[in-house]
């Protein structure tokens, strides 16, 4: 209980829901006044007297010029939002009709592409390893040369060191 004691609450028992604070105390709930009173009266009335004139010609010109903007811009927008939506479904039946011909001869020269490529590589692999055995068996015959002039050095070295003991 950190809050500090108030004198309309000494005890500190928390109030269910409500607070101290000026902007969480209920407030009473009051009518509009005389002046929202008498604009709903005069639009009540003014609406029944356009339902009553609609029944007429003339009324019905008035009811057009009121409620004919409104009416044409909810028509725009309607007609808007069909088309959009046809829009989209034509799409989605061109991307769920199957693939025809000229896609399919796409598709297989796309792999065809893949296909030639994976060729290329394996012809590059294959030239790279053949130059990489060539090279092994250049450096085998150079290690073979070595021991063979390392052989007759030593051969030549205990001849003549036999000859000359």
């Amino acid at each position: 209980m950190n809050r500090p004691q108030s004198p309309t609450n000494p005890e500190d028992i928390p109030k269910a829901g409500l607070s101290d604070e000026p902007w969480m105390k209920m407030q009473p709930v009051t009518g509009q006044g005389f002046g929202g009173d008498a604009k709903n009266l005069l639009t009540d009335l003014g609406r029944g007297l356009l339902r009553i004139l609609s029944a007429t010609g003339p009324g019905e010109a008035v009811l057009g010029a009121v409620y004919g903007p409104g009416e044409r811009r909810y028509a725009t927008r309607r007609s808007a939002v069909a088309q959009q939506i046809a829009d989209i479904q034509k799409q989605q039946e061109l991307e769920e009709k199957p693939i025809g011909p000229m896609g399919e001869l796409a598709y297989h020269q796309e792999l065809i592409g893949t296909k030639e490529e994976q060729n290329r590589i394996r012809q590059q692999l294959a030239d790279e390893k053949a130059r990489v055995d060539v090279d092994r068996t250049d450096l085998e015959r150079q290690k073979v040369e070595i021991s063979r002039q390392k052989a007759e050095q030593a051969v030549q070295n205990g001849v003549s060191s036999s000859t000359f003991s």
